[in-house]
């Protein structure tokens, strides 16, 4: 997170509507708060539909996700 916290550039976080479902992401919710901090330009976006792998789930969907960042943050 000390690294995250020197990032100044603009950060998209993306998340499934549904990353609850993986085991691995059971112990990072909860921490979910803390590490969005750390980002002073932080966009958030949710794919509806998704789990904890999006690229693999909703691979268009992300795509047009971070399109759409990318064409804002210009």
């Amino acid at each position: 997170m000390a690294c995250w916290r020197r990032i100044t550039a603009p950060v998209l976080w993306v998340m499934g509507e549904h990353p609850f479902e993986h085991p691995a992401v059971k112990g990072v919710m909860s921490t979910l708060d803390e590490r969005r901090a750390c980002f002073a330009r932080l966009s958030e976006t949710t794919i509806p539909g998704a789990g904890h792998m999006i690229q693999w789930e909703k691979p268009e969907e992300l795509a047009q996700a971070v399109e759409s960042f990318m064409l804002a943050t210009l």
